[in-house]
């Protein structure tokens, strides 16, 4: 064990009643590898806040987001990047799926947006009615299991305040929606509309917010050291 090893168990040994056997190994070198990797030196290494740490452990447990829950406490741990630890971020884990997490940590920077589409139809004098929302390529593009998750996963990114879909807002690049206009669910909603009715596309965007970013940063991404 090296020197920066030695100090990752030290800042977590008030923390060891809390720990069982199989985890506390996998938590020590976990955390070594990625304050390693973000080249906090043992100088900044400190015990992380309780309020971050107790929740996230225990969760630990039951999660198969075990490597941000880790990104967390590694973040709590470094006294450059404490701060940005909110405890916050131990409940919103709590309440995302893998793939989430993975459409999360591909979505761009804040203000820069992916296209999404809705799709529907409109009868004269009854108004317009959506039959299918959220239509995107992000499922592929952010490796998620399954593309059929996506729309209900985008909702509840948004419930939590990580994600936004501005109202009245589309990509001014139209071209940006080609791919989603492509996919076989468009044309099996458009051969589902009644007769008479007229087809539907409306075009959105969607983008993470600044706590998503604040979260993302705290949680998801894999920090690398510029040396």
């Amino acid at each position: 064990m090296g020197t920066l090893g030695r100090t990752v168990n030290i800042a977590l040994a008030p923390l060891r009643g809390l720990l069982w056997d199989e985890i506390e190994a996998w938590l020590a070198a976990t955390i070594e590898r990625k304050l390693e990797e973000r080249g906090v030196p043992k100088e900044r290494i400190t015990t992380p806040n309780p309020d971050v740490a107790v929740p996230a452990i225990e969760a630990l447990r039951y999660t198969r987001l075990r490597e941000q829950y880790a990104n967390l406490l590694a973040t709590s741990m470094d006294s450059a990047t404490a701060l940005e630890a909110h405890p916050a971020f131990v409940e919103i884990l709590k309440q995302l799926t893998p793939d989430e997490a993975k459409i999360l940590q591909f979505l761009p920077r804040v203000e820069r947006h992916e296209p999404l589409i809705d799709l529907g139809f409109e009868i004269p004098e009854k108004g317009q009615f959506v039959i299918y929302r959220h239509a995107s390529t992000i499922g592929a593009d952010a490796g998620c299991s399954s593309d059929a998750i996506v729309p209900q996963a985008i909702n509840n990114l948004c419930r939590l305040g990580l994600t936004e879909i501005p109202a009245t807002r589309k990509l001014a690049e139209d071209w940006r929606y080609d791919r989603i206009r492509a996919l076989s669910v468009v044309s099996e909603i458009k051969a589902q509309i009644p007769k008479g009715a007229r087809f539907i596309i409306e075009e959105k965007i969607f983008g993470i917010t600044i706590m998503g970013e604040s979260f993302r940063a705290a949680c998801i991404s894999e920090h690398k050291s510029a040396a």
